[in-house]
């Protein structure tokens, strides 16, 4: 896994200010949006580059997603180091991390987020800042080590039980939790709509949630699932509806675009999920398409392609929309067929620039954000 030198899951430093004529879209969220266990160009922002390359001379889809992060640390990723990057459009693939600590009893909400080893990290960071911007800067490094997350992770799981028994006690997600994540959400969404910015509210597929048609591995799995771990299966599939329709009313309110990803993989034929919630890269890439069709809307919304190019554009977007189709109809579990077999279009020059976006009008945190409780 590669890091630039900002903490990103890209392979290049993004040029500030961004070039003239150059897409970039950044994708944010957890350890299903960094792609946990995947290659660059298996994750959703690897396949949706890789595409839009075919129709666009200069494209950037920059991985942000982090291991962990929530609504509360996707806002202060936003805020603090995506806006410098003058991006047109960004992706929030969240949902799952939010919702799993509102149903464990003993869990509490917090004005930093909820209470768990997330939080202690941001009151660490706090306490190195306030004593020392040297310490402070070395802890961000650390952290945005993607060598020391891994580790890190590796070393919680091999800590924890596994006896096959299902440990701790599991309730309904309290209200206050479902509307701090509504809020959150739309906090990031009318901040990107602020700064001129595109913005999806993608809500991310759960296991056990949604009509999948789940592989034969997929149903073993799930079966095992429903034996040893009963109550977390349950009221993860009780409780996901609520945050769903908190996301789509967030970003209806925030004048963002939602995308419910619940039962995107209803006409699957392989397998999507690596676990309860981390995608193989057979399911990112049916999540790439379904979000091609997002961000071309949001191209011609926002006047970003050239009228005189229009037809040629859309017809583009809908070829490259049949390539994914054969991918997936020809796809097996094995290793993922290299991109650059893909050149139908490459081949015969159909790409286009971007027209520069005009300068946002607007360029502030909303007012009652949860940023306000951060500081």
């Amino acid at each position: 896994m590669r890091s630039n030198s900002y903490g990103f899951r890209y392979p290049i430093d993004p040029d500030i200010p961004k070039p003239r004529g150059v897409l970039r879209i950044f994708v944010l969220g957890g350890s299903a949006a960094y792609g946990i266990y995947l290659q660059e160009n298996e994750t959703i922002a690897g396949f949706l580059e890789s595409y839009l390359r075919h129709i666009f001379d200069r494209v950037e889809v920059i991985n942000v997603g982090v291991p962990g992060y929530r609504t509360a640390q996707e806002l202060q990723m936003l805020v603090f180091r995506v806006l410098a990057f003058d991006p047109d459009i960004v992706i929030f693939f969240d949902g799952y991390n939010d919702l799993v600590p509102a149903i464990q009893e003993g869990v509490t909400l917090t004005p930093f987020g909820w209470e768990d080893d997330m939080v202690e990290q941001t009151r660490l960071r706090q306490k190195l800042a306030a004593e020392s911007p040297y310490r402070y800067l070395l802890s961000e490094s650390l952290d945005r080590s993607g060598i020391v997350r891994t580790i890190h992770h590796a070393l919680k799981k091999a800590g924890k039980s596994e006896t096959g028994t299902e440990t701790g006690t599991w309730r309904e997600p309290p209200p206050e939790a479902i509307r701090n994540y509504k809020r959150t959400l739309q906090s990031m969404i009318t901040t990107a709509r602020g700064h001129g910015i595109g913005a999806i509210a993608a809500f991310q597929p759960n296991f056990y949630f949604g009509n999948h048609k789940l592989s034969h591995s997929e149903k073993g799995v799930l079966s095992t699932d429903m034996r040893t771990r009963p109550q977390r299966v349950a009221h993860t599939a009780r409780a996901t509806p609520f945050y769903r329709y908190a996301a789509q009313d967030a970003a209806k309110v925030a004048g963002g675009r939602f995308v419910d990803l619940s039962d995107v993989f209803i006409d699957a034929t392989a397998r999507n999920f690596i676990d309860y919630v981390h995608l193989s890269p057979y399911a990112n890439l049916i999540i790439a398409r379904r979000l091609l069709s997002e961000i071309e809307s949001i191209l011609f919304e926002r006047n970003l392609v050239n009228g005189g190019d229009a037809k040629e554009i859309r017809a583009a977007f809908e070829e490259v929309r049949r390539m994914i189709q054969d991918r997936l109809i020809h796809h097996t579990d094995g290793p993922t067929p290299a991109m650059e077999d893909d050149t139908r279009l490459a081949t015969k020059g159909i790409r286009f620039g971007i027209v520069a976006a005009p300068s946002a009008s607007l360029k502030v945190i909303p007012h009652g954000s949860s940023l306000e409780n951060l500081r």
